[in-house]
């Protein structure tokens, strides 16, 4: 798939850039390294409700339309005491402690097997991992007034 073009001017470009940085600064003022690669949840940990809190906030600042996106590909929803978490909870409690005996078991004898006990999971990786957004998500999205990827534009700068 062609991405779309966009064309802006730079002090454009650079308003709405500096705009969202603002605004995620304000939302997330433990993160100072925000730069267009930034991702929502993984790197400002903004999970479950604070997320939707946030793309509320980020929708109502800059009338962004979020109806179009698909929240399930991006986050997971919050966390709560649903049945598959006790669930969950009660199967792999046992497991993780019987890694961590075998893991004591074997640290003082060898580091290298040790180790590889420590890195061992029982939980599969995700057929389907989520995306999560990005600041550059964010821009592309105030430029075009609802939700976009960044990677599905090419932005020109206009002369």
């Amino acid at each position: 798939m062609n991405p779309s073009k966009i064309e802006i001017s730079y002090t454009e470009l650079k308003s709405v850039y500096s705009q969202v940085l603002s605004f995620v600064h304000k939302e997330a003022p433990w993160d100072k390294n925000t730069n267009a690669t930034t991702q929502i949840e993984n790197d400002l940990e903004l999970i479950g409700w604070d997320n939707e809190s946030f793309f509320e906030s980020f929708s109502n600042k800059f009338t962004v339309d979020f109806s179009q996106m698909e929240y399930a590909e991006y986050f997971d929803p919050e966390m709560g005491p649903d049945l598959e978490s006790v669930f969950h909870f009660f199967v792999f409690l046992p497991l993780f402690v019987l890694k961590t005996f075998i893991f004591l078991l074997f640290w003082p004898f060898s580091s290298e097997i040790a180790s590889k006990i420590r890195n061992f999971s029982f939980i599969a990786n995700q057929e389907n991992p989520k995306k999560d957004v990005t600041i550059g998500d964010l821009v592309v999205s105030v430029i075009q007034k609802r939700f976009s990827e960044r990677r599905d534009f090419k932005i020109e700068l206009k002369r």
